[in-house]
């Protein structure tokens, strides 16, 4: 079967700005994968050198050099696994690389004879959360097959396909371009697959936020079927970041626009995934797609690679946030908990954090926040006691909120407080001379409470409060200024309030022994609580106020895409 060439994308464990640590971590990849597997092309994500989130570290000249210096040192002993192995393969990674004077986000296709070509980014994002070309210049304009010397075999700089021609008759051709490059509307990829390349190779860096794994997911596979082509997507994970903002390293092995390989779990340190490339299939659609056009002055290759192996919607959704298709749905809502915990127990490890503290108060919104909790210490093997919920009954509060609060608590076994703030709520209204009406006074003077009283607490027992408003809330002011909407790190603040009802029956559906109180939670009647009770029964429905959530959201939805 020499139609077949196997590859292998890895996200592996990397420390930012660790060049060494990184090294070894790549190197012992590239081993396991020859010695286990016989892989032919093996893949890293953007910038995996050095890490993609250096920041103004990619300002430091040393630095620099120092990374330049390990793709030699990989090179070499990329050398040596072939000659001990006595196998022929190629290594694709990240790196930024000084040409002419000027900083490139780079890939570097490394051949296991020592040859090295350099392809730089062209496409550099400097929006939302990304500030590349703060730091590096667009390889647009970069000559093609110019040269940089070094000690061992000259690097070689080229935008086009590298043509491959092997012992056993495989025949290929091998096109790089990096994250952004894709999301452009004149993708390089399309330039590279009009120049003949069967395999494209992205190197990413790609963060997770709701729905664009998804995206992600369908640019790869429309990109492998336009092209004709075998596309591998490979993104940074978990590790490549000391914020809150989370990688995913989500890997995609796409052919002819069908996806043949996949693997992201946002929790996990590594991931990684491996497919054979059916170089016969793509040649068929080629020859069958009469637009296709080669393309004759690539660099050429002559390898030795052996160990192979065979191996109807409606227009308009009333329901955007929310996936109809109940298999879906359920991902969705693992997806997002997982991005959720992930970027909380991330802040929590990087703040060295002892505890949360966040406000319990038997509605959807704090529930949803302590299951984020709960799923975050359980990543980090942190003890949940350590998770302090506070129930802090006033005027507004009913048995049934309070009850449900506790049990839930009881069940995941934190540590509960109730702390009646009655008094403390009426002796600042008295200091205030407020004269006891149901005004907005009266109802903030509750809710600023409550901040005090988390904060503080917060602070005696070396934690952070964790905010539990949602995006919908939080879109139409539903919120007390220097309240409730005051928090150290707010992990609903992205989801809509129609979505956290299915976060947390998502949950409950997968845990019988929660079903009940959450089943409960679900149908109780959104409400601040921040009225008196009317025997034991809320008076204040949120929806009777603000209107339905279904039509804050739906408009939500369109204003934020």
């Amino acid at each position: 079967m020499n139609n077949l060439i196997k590859i292998k994308a890895i996200s592996p464990e990397l420390k930012v700005g660790d060049i060494a640590f990184n090294k070894d971590k790549i190197i012992e990849h590239i081993i396991s994968c020859i010695e286990d597997e016989g892989s032919g092309i093996i893949v890293f994500p953007e910038l995996c050198i050095t890490g993609y989130t250096c920041g103004d570290l990619f300002g430091n000249i040393q630095f620099i050099k120092s990374a330049m210096e390990i793709v030699n040192d990989i090179t070499v002993k990329i050398k040596e696994i072939a000659n001990d192995k006595k196998t022929d393969f190629i290594v694709v990674l990240g790196c930024p690389i000084i040409i002419k004077k000027k900083l490139y986000n780079c890939g570097i296709t490394i051949i296991s004879d020592g040859s090295i070509f350099i392809t730089p980014k062209i496409n550099l994002p400097t929006y939302g959360e990304f500030y590349e070309a703060r730091w590096f210049s667009s390889g647009e304009n970069l000559a093609d097959k110019s040269i940089i010397q070094t000690k061992e075999k000259p690097w070689i700089i080229t935008k086009n396909p590298i043509n491959i021609t092997t012992e056993d008759n495989r025949v290929f051709s091998l096109g790089v371009e990096i994250c952004e490059d894709l999301w452009v509307a004149a993708t390089p990829s399309s330039q590279l697959a009009l120049q003949g390349a069967d395999i494209i190779i992205n190197l990413s860096a790609s963060n997770e936020v709701i729905g664009k794994a998804e995206y992600r997911k369908t640019l790869v596979k429309a990109k492998s079927g336009s092209c004709n082509c075998a596309y591998v997507y490979c993104s940074a994970g978990c590790c490549e970041s000391s914020t809150d903002l989370v990688f995913g390293g989500h890997l995609i092995i796409s052919e002819l626009g069908s996806i043949i390989g996949e693997s992201r779990d946002i929790t996990k340190i590594e991931n990684s995934v491996k497919a054979n490339i059916d170089l016969e299939k793509i040649l068929h659609d080629k020859i069958k797609q009469t637009t296709y056009q080669t393309f004759e002055d690539n660099e050429t290759k002559s390898l030795k690679l052996t160990n192979w192996k065979n191996n109807t919607e409606p227009l308009v959704n009333p329901h955007p946030f929310v996936p109809k298709n109940t298999a879906e749905r359920a991902n969705r809502v693992k997806e997002i908990l997982s991005i959720q915990a992930t970027g909380l127990a991330t802040r929590l490890r990087f703040t060295n954090s002892k505890t949360v503290v966040l406000g319990l108060s038997g509605g959807l919104d704090s529930t949803l926040a302590l299951l984020v909790c709960v799923t975050a210490f359980n990543i980090l093997n942190k003890d949940k006691k350590d998770i302090i919920c506070l129930s802090m009954p006033c005027f507004g509060t009913t048995t049934r909120t309070k009850t449900n609060a506790q049990k839930l608590a009881e069940h995941f076994g934190v540590t509960f407080r109730e702390v009646d703030i009655s008094a403390s709520v009426n002796q600042h209204l008295k200091d205030m001379e407020h004269g006891g009406e149901f005004d907005i006074a009266y109802e903030n003077a509750r809710a600023r409470e409550r901040t005090q009283l988390l904060m503080d607490t917060a602070n005696q027992y070396r934690g952070i409060v964790i905010g539990t408003g949602d995006l919908s809330e939080l879109a139409i002011g539903w919120c007390t200024y220097n309240g409730d909407h005051m928090s150290m790190y707010a992990v609903n603040v992205s989801i809509p309030k129609t979505l956290v009802r299915y976060l947390v029956s998502g949950f409950a559906e997968v845990g019988t022994d929660t079903f009940n109180i959450l089943k409960d939670i679900i149908e109780t009647p959104v409400s601040p609580e921040l009225l008196p009770a009317d025997n034991d029964e809320i008076v204040q429905n949120t929806e009777d106020i603000n209107g339905p959530y279904e039509l804050h959201d739906f408009f939500l939805y369109y204003f934020v895409r």
